[in-house]
């Protein structure tokens, strides 16, 4: 488990002076300003790439992408902590709690009993058009022969 890090030495700033800890591989910026310095990288070798060296630029920019792709995964929260998020227990209508009996409509709000259904709490989904949508998507149309009596 050998590490290329001296965890004795001083830690030291960021060169782009923002004031936070910069880390030696990542030209001793922090992640932040090293973000930044990658996206100036890709910009200025796009903007080189049509006038002439092609072959150059299109490796630093596949480089530095590679570099910018590393460092968006280590900077994504991590993955082991699920967010839960937590279900409203109060009626969109009257803002009376409802419990675990809440009633969820197809606008997606919650409701008391009271207003569970569409008409009370003036739902805005259509549902004749939503049915009518399910029903030409589940029945095929089907079409008779013109010639019925062909021999």
């Amino acid at each position: 488990m050998g590490t290329d890090r001296d965890f004795g030495a001083e830690p030291s700033f960021c060169a782009a002076g923002c004031g936070f800890y910069g880390v030696r591989e990542q030209h001793d910026l922090c992640s932040k300003c090293y973000a930044t310095f990658l996206r100036d990288q890709v910009a200025k070798s796009a903007a080189e790439a049509p006038t002439g060296q092609a072959s150059n630029s299109a490796s630093e920019v596949a480089v530095s992408l590679d570099d910018l792709t590393a460092l968006v995964s280590d900077l994504t929260i991590d993955g082991s902590t699920p967010r839960t998020i937590k279900k409203q227990n109060r009626c969109s209508a009257c803002n009376k709690r409802v419990g675990l009996l809440g009633f969820e409509c197809r606008c997606g709000d919650v409701f008391c009993g009271a207003h569970r259904y569409p008409e009370e709490h003036d739902c805005n989904v259509d549902f004749k058009v939503a049915a009518r949508r399910r029903i030409a998507e589940e029945d095929p149309l089907c079409k008779a022969d013109k010639m019925g009596f062909s021999i």
